[in-house]
């Protein structure tokens, strides 16, 4: 009888993830070699497999479990939080600040804002994280002037959200969108800590201030794409959108 492909094998994997909870730690390649009687080299190209699927999340020295998948849902005019989408899908945001710092405008950066090139801008990076683990990173420019000595006031682990509409009186909301899946840089593999450089999902996004009458933040946010699952909403929502 010749042997099961690691294709067969990822399918009947697959219908089981269907009825497991995000977290849930599927059978290593010892285990699947003795269940299915392959190799070990087809055992771990079923995993890998799944992985390409982005239904799994592989982690050296904590196996394989099952990928969270979080809703990521994009749609102009609503109040733009990361953590607060984490929240409504019952899992526990955190954050790490990695740095706070002046830069100049280039005409990109400048043309998003609205401002001219070469005016000074803050730009700040930080990682994210889901229930302790790591996320997503991102990159975010606001125009100096509106948030002037923002590094006094930003706690190091704490929402920018929150400060830019706590200490800073933003009322934000999202102009617009665009996402894409995208090979990350070596560097970004490294902070969202993947194995390789498989595609992650890449926002980029412009945030408005009605009460200023002007955009006041541009980001750039790179996301695991076995953690999210972004959405494209045009119109009204038809319902909640469904969660595992």
């Amino acid at each position: 009888m010749p042997e099961i492909t690691y294709h067969e094998v990822a399918d009947e994997l697959a219908e089981e993830i269907e009825s497991l909870e995000p977290g849930d730690r599927l059978p290593s390649e010892n285990e699947l070699v003795r269940r299915y009687g392959v190799s070990r080299i087809s055992a771990r190209a079923a995993l890998q497999e799944l992985e390409r699927r982005m239904l799994v999340r592989r982690t050296r020295g904590s196996g394989t479990r099952v990928a969270l998948r979080l809703p990521y849902p994009l749609r102009a005019g609503t109040t733009p939080s990361w953590g607060q989408l984490v929240r409504e899908a019952g899992h526990t945001p955190t954050y790490a600040v990695d740095s706070i710092r002046s830069e100049r405008a280039n005409a990109a950066i400048g043309r998003a804002l609205m401002i001219p090139r070469g005016r000074m801008i803050t730009r700040v990076q930080r990682r994210m994280f889901v229930d302790g683990e790591v996320a997503a990173c991102q990159s975010h420019w606001l125009p100096s002037d509106e948030v002037p000595n923002i590094s006094d006031h930003q706690d190091p682990s704490g929402s920018l959200s929150l400060t830019l509409t706590g200490h800073f009186g933003f009322e934000l909301d999202r102009a617009w969108s665009r996402a894409k899946l995208a090979v990350p840089t070596v560097e970004i593999a490294a902070d969202l800590e993947l194995t390789g450089r498989p595609p992650i999902w890449r926002v980029e996004s412009l945030n408005h201030c009605e009460r200023r009458r002007r955009p006041v933040e541009y980001a750039i946010a790179w996301n695991r794409a076995d953690v999210f699952d972004v959405l494209l909403e045009l119109g009204p929502s038809d319902g909640p959108t469904e969660m595992r």
